[in-house]
């Protein structure tokens, strides 16, 4: 019986390591991952930018048509 017990005492214990192990291994790659996607949300925030600096009509006229546009529906009458 003491013997069952130990063996399933260390059963737990090395299921409980393991789970903690793979929760780790997650944790870790999930922090890799949002690391690299935060650095590649920068690289293109930083090339849009340049972009934009570079030639800024382009930028410009996108921003006038999406205010049009949003001035065309709140500006509709409810009649």
């Amino acid at each position: 019986m003491i013997d069952e017990q130990k063996n399933n005492r260390n059963y737990a214990k090395s299921a409980i390591d393991e789970g903690e192990h793979r929760i780790m291994d997650a944790i870790n790659n999930t922090e890799k991952r949002l690391k690299d996607g935060h650095e590649q949300v920068n690289k293109m925030a930083r090339d849009l930018d340049k972009r934009a600096h570079e030639n800024p009509w382009p930028v410009i006229a996108t921003v006038g048509f999406g205010c049009l546009l949003v001035g065309l529906i709140l500006g509709k009458s409810k009649d």
